[in-house]
Formats: C-alpha cells, sequence, structure tokens
C-alpha cells in the first residue's frame, strides 16, 4: 500500500531543479577541459614539461649510483 505513495520528502520541481545542476556541471566541466588543455599547450607548459622531464631523468641517475653504490 505504501508503494503507491508518493514519497512525502519530495518537492515540486525537485527533478528538474537536478537536471539544470547536471546541466551547469556538465558545462562546467567542459570549460574546466578547454582551460586545461589551453594551459598545457601553452609553451610556458611545454618548457616545464622539459624540466620536469630532465629533472626526472637526473634523479633517476642519481638513485641509480646511489643503489650501486649501496651494494658495493
Amino acid at each position: 500500500m505504501s508503494e503507491n505513495t508518493p514519497n512525502a520528502n519530495q518537492q515540486p520541481g525537485h527533478d528538474k531543479d537536478s537536471g539544470d545542476l547536471l546541466t551547469e556541471l556538465r558545462e562546467m566541466g567542459q570549460q574546466l577541459e578547454t582551460a586545461f588543455r589551453a594551459a598545457i599547450q601553452s609553451d610556458r607548459a611545454k618548457q616545464l614539461q622539459k624540466d620536469l622531464a630532465g629533472g626526472v631523468r637526473e634523479i633517476t641517475e642519481q638513485l641509480k649510483t646511489a643503489a650501486k653504490t649501496v651494494q658495493t
């Protein structure tokens, strides 16, 4: 019998508000993706990526050297 009674906690227009919120969140996500892609493709970002890659290579070499030292 309680299956056919409407939920007392539901508010009219609740589904519409949820749909609007989802639409807004989706649009915001798309805008963030666009901004992120633009930032990644910028010259400064490319330079930072190169610097970071060089730093990782340097750390890797130092760790290899330290590991060889520990082994001997």
